[in-house]
């Protein structure tokens, strides 16, 4: 069987494996739902673009809430 070395798989089902077509560098206007993580199982995953924004915002948020801690803190010490 010859695969093409464009395409990765996505999902493992009960004995069989589903194959999605990654997109050619012709389509990079669009957003692109595959994400690579070199060690997963499957190293090519669709991901949820939406999704993806909420979860950086919220570590964005928890990290302004620890630097606004520590920024308390420093101008503390520094009124000792």
């Amino acid at each position: 069987m010859n695969q093409n070395p464009r395409t990765a798989p996505t999902a493992a089902g009960a004995g069989e494996t589903l194959f999605a077509r990654l997109p050619s560098e012709e389509s990079s206007s669009a957003i692109s739902g595959y994400s690579y993580n070199e060690l997963a199982d499957f190293p090519v995953q669709m991901i949820d673009p939406v999704q993806e924004v909420r979860k950086n915002l919220a570590h964005l948020a928890d990290l302004q809430a620890r630097m606004g801690f520590m920024m308390r803190e420093v101008r503390y010490l520094l009124k000792i």
